[in-house]
């Protein structure tokens, strides 16, 4: 049975913004978050995919160097997108958008930020990267927290359940890919 081995990008720098598109600088360089990833043991990658945001394509365009594999982009394993809402700060949106800040974070599974997209779309789109992933051999993955969580609903947990876990930064989660 082979695995998509899906990692969390390294820690950003933009403490208290809401960043899901918005490219934010890592505490990690990409040769460094590389490394990290790579310890955890050999695998036996045949792909690499990654998030087009540069916190996830830049380790992975590393890994994917170094173990001799093709990296494959796609715009389906970004994060949430937060619409008006991208590269502000939680603060600020708390006091300028209560209002909005309060409806999505009390019915998050169905509300959107403004101009943003709901966790059904995030889960849509990666479900459909999913489905379409060629079969044979293990791949890895370099993305964000909201689509290990949309692969773990995926995967068959509730969203309830996907949000509860963590998603700790560069550390690999087995998706079985039977």
């Amino acid at each position: 049975m082979s695995a998509l081995w899906a990692v969390r990008h390294a820690p950003v720098r933009a403490v208290g913004l809401c960043y899901g598109r918005a490219d934010v600088e890592t505490s990690l360089d990409a040769d460094a978050a590389a490394a990290q990833v790579l310890a955890f043991g050999t695998w036996s990658i045949g792909q690499v995919w990654s998030s087009p945001s540069a916190r996830c394509r830049g380790p992975a365009a590393v890994i994917a160097a170094r173990l001799g594999v093709g990296l494959h982009i796609d715009e389906r394993l970004f994060e949430l997108d937060f619409g008006a809402w991208e590269g502000r700060s939680w603060e600020k949106l708390g006091r300028d958008e209560p209002g909005a800040l309060h409806h999505w974070a009390n019915d998050w599974q169905r509300a959107a930020p403004p101009g943003g997209e709901t966790v059904a779309q995030l889960e849509h789109r990666v479900r459909a990267w999913w489905s379409e992933l060629p079969r044979g051999g293990d791949a890895l993955l370099f993305a964000h927290a909201g689509p290990v969580r949309a692969l773990r609903v995926i995967a068959g947990a509730s969203w309830d359940e996907a949000m509860a876990l963590p998603v700790p930064h560069l550390a690999p989660h087995r998706f079985d890919r039977s």
